[in-house]
C-alpha cells in the first residue's frame, strides 16, 4: 500500500482510528484514490468500514518502512449481488473522510453473495515512503 498525497502532511499517530474500506466496481487506479474521484466503495446491506489498527514500523531505509494490520478484518457478508474488490483503502473516518493509504495492486477479487471479505493479520501493509 502507499500513502496518498493527503496523508503526506498528516501525523498518522494523531488519528485515533483508521478505517479499512473495500473499493469495488472497476479498478480506480492510484491517481483516483489520491483525489477520491471515481472511487466506488462497497455499499451492500450491512457493509461498513472497519476499524483497523496498524502495527509499528518495520524495515529500514527510505521507502522500506511498512506497517501491517494487527488484527484480522472480517467485513459483513456480501448481500444483493456479488462484488469485485479491487483495492482496500484506509480512511480517517468511519464515513466520508480522507483516504490515507491504499493498496498498490488491483486485487480483482470476486466475492460471492453470503461470503465475508476477509484479510488475515499482516495481509494488508502500508508503506511509509
Amino acid at each position: 500500500m502507499s500513502k496518498t498525497d493527503y496523508e503526506e502532511g498528516v501525523d498518522l499517530t494523531a488519528i485515533p482510528t483508521v478505517y479499512a474500506a473495500l473499493i469495488v466496481g472497476t479498478d480506480p487506479g492510484t491517481a483516483n484514490l489520491e483525489t477520491a474521484t471515481s472511487v466506488t466503495e462497497a455499499s451492500y446491506s450491512s457493509y461498513a468500514r472497519l476499524a483497523c489498527a496498524l502495527g509499528t514500523n518495520t524495515g529500514t531505509g527510505t521507502g522500506a518502512t511498512t506497517k501491517a494490520n494487527t488484527a484480522a478484518l472480517t467485513f459483513a457478508p456480501v448481500a444483493g449481488a456479488g462484488i469485485t474488490v479491487h483495492r482496500v483503502g484506509f480512511y480517517d473516518a468511519l464515513t466520508a473522510g480522507h483516504c490515507l493509504y491504499y493498496n498498490d495492486v488491483d486485487l480483482a477479487t470476486a466475492v460471492a453473495i453470503g461470503v465475508n471479505p476477509y484479510f488475515a493479520i499482516g495481509a494488508l501493509t502500508v508503506g511509509e515512503d
